[in-house]
């Protein structure tokens, strides 16, 4: 089994358990499969077959699709592994919704992700039966729902959700195909391609505000002007009925934004990852498309009318002062100089807009993921092979194929070392060799051998080296937590639960010891995460 499918392998056994496991390990080696098609495959009844796909469907894990096969309808089952991959980011969006949103949006977020799908009703049926005080907690709770689902971190369940997105595009490209009477040449088939990409990604964004309810209060304060007096308000609410869960892209935006704001204050300073924040947050760009190259244009002045005064003395950004004047430079232009300075950077944070003006910038996220995965890439490559190796194929990279004896002279080593990590590196599939023969027989001392290392190729292969030590570690926890499965029962009992006390010495010993080592596997598998987000969704 590839590393993919096992790890997606290990996520549904450590959240749904053995049975939904089976079930999953089917559609992951065999693919797109029938009911009958699954129970002979897995030796479970149907039943209890049927129950697995309803429990993956509720969390939106698995799809389904209707197809006709002569005269009756067929229904095909199919599991999805990018959303698998994205519930290894459960802890992250948990923590972060309370960091953003408060303790009650981390709540809400965790029934949610408990759940598969959750309603405003049932969300306040939960809160009468476990808080102290319903009455005021319920409105509060409301409040952190309306703002979650404002903000898109939570979406409405809509009945496409449970189709999967190639069986619409396909869908939706036979309903076009259809509509030309020739039958569409190679030209139209591919601007049909196109349409229906566009088609979908339009409604997938206008489905976001579904189960949203705008409710417009009227502004009669007494102490503002007469313009402003009959003001209204436009609030959103949610619908009780409406089904939600949670929107793994938006919070996957949000993380790419934070880790680019990170790499600006290391790569400049502090101030400068502040202001770029403000950019971030004035272009839109957080609830932008995560594929999207660029953000949205906004310029320096627009920037510095929305940069705090305490902002300026704190980050170090108004530190400047004329000895001879005494002058002190305004927001504007420190701005202008960070925006300089975020432009002229390494990793080229920002760019001017060619449309929008002089004075208009952009981030560039296609060039800053580039720089990430670049600088991530030497980092690895530097830990596992030393500063040489690492060296030779930066050298490689930069200057594009080149002779052994040319890169011996750019890396300054001697021959019998360049060769020797030559050949590490191509032993590991990070360079390749091409081959230049000087004359038709391909005869080896009539060839040039020249090496490069093709970025895309070892981006892939990190990524697949990424997934199989996240099913590593959520394996060896498996395994750790199995071992003391007796202690971790007599833990879970109610008596020994209210007293803790109940416990000896060694068992008490033996949990810190569990608890410490879960704890460094879950740190790991995080920061691994944190390495899969950078190669494949910022």
């Amino acid at each position: 089994m590839s590393t993919q499918p096992r790890l997606c392998r290990e996520i549904v056994l450590e959240h749904f358990g053995p049975i939904v496991e089976q079930v999953a390990q089917v559609l992951l080696t065999k693919g797109r499969l029938t009911l009958s098609g699954i129970v002979q495959f897995t030796q479970m009844p149907v039943r209890t077959v049927r129950e697995a796909l309803v429990v993956m469907i509720q969390h939106n894990i698995c799809f389904y699709a209707e197809a006709r096969e002569g005269l009756r309808q067929v229904c095909f089952y199919s599991i999805g592994q990018d959303e698998i991959l994205l519930r290894l980011r459960i802890g992250r969006i948990i923590y972060w919704a309370g960091e953003w949103f408060g303790k009650e949006a981390s709540t809400i977020t965790h029934l949610m992700l408990l759940n598969g799908r959750l309603t405003l009703k049932d969300l306040k049926q939960w809160v009468t039966d476990n808080e102290s005080s319903p009455q005021q907690k319920i409105v509060v709770y409301e409040q952190k729902f309306s703002q979650l689902a404002s903000k898109r971190f939570i979406t409405a369940v809509m009945p496409e959700d449970s189709k999967a997105r190639i069986d619409r595009q396909l869908e939706a490209e036979a309903r076009a195909v259809n509509e030309i009477l020739l039958g569409p040449s190679t030209r139209e088939k591919a601007e049909i391609e196109v349409k229906v990409q566009q088609q979908l990604e339009d409604e997938d964004q206008s489905r976001q505000m579904i189960g949203m309810k705008r409710k417009v209060t009227e502004n009669m304060d007494d102490d503002v002007s007469a313009s402003k007096r009959f003001a209204f308000t436009v609030e959103m609410d949610v619908e009780d009925d409406v089904f939600f869960r949670i929107n793994y892209k938006q919070f996957t935006k949000y993380f790419r934004n934070e880790a680019v704001i990170d790499q600006a204050t290391d790569v400049i300073n502090r101030g400068a990852g502040q202001v770029l924040r403000l950019f971030l947050e004035q272009s839109d760009s957080f609830t932008g498309g995560i594929g999207k190259e660029e953000s949205q244009p906004t310029s320096a002045l627009h920037v510095a009318s929305v940069l705090p005064h305490d902002m300026l003395t704190d980050s170090g950004l108004d530190s400047r002062e004329d000895s001879v004047h005494n002058d002190r430079p305004t927001a504007a232009d420190i701005v202008t100089e960070y925006f300089e300075l975020l432009r002229q950077s390494p990793a080229r944070f920002i760019k001017r807009a060619d449309n929008k003006g002089h004075n208009f910038f952009v981030v560039d996220f296609k060039n800053i993921r580039l720089y990430m995965m670049r600088k991530l890439f030497d980092k690895l490559l530097k830990s596992r092979f030393g500063n040489s190796t690492c060296r030779i194929a930066r050298i490689l990279i930069e200057k594009g194929k080149l002779e052994e004896k040319q890169v011996q002279k750019m890396a300054m080593l001697p021959a019998k070392d360049t060769r020797e990590k030559l050949a590490l590196l191509c032993t590991h599939g990070i360079c390749d060799i091409q081959e230049v023969p000087k004359s038709a027989d391909r005869a080896p001392s009539r060839t040039i051998f020249l090496w490069f290392v093709s970025l895309d190729k070892c981006y892939q292969e990190l990524l697949i080296d990424l997934y199989r030590s996240i099913a590593n570690v959520r394996q060896r926890i498996r395994v750790e937590l199995a071992t003391r499965q007796r202690l971790l029962e007599k833990m879970e009992r109610k008596d020994v639960s209210e007293n803790q006390d109940l416990l000896s010495a060694g068992d008490k010993k033996a949990i810190e010891e569990l608890n410490k080592k879960v704890e460094r596997l879950e740190v790991s598998a995080g920061r691994l995460d944190e390495m899969v987000m950078v190669y494949r969704d910022f």
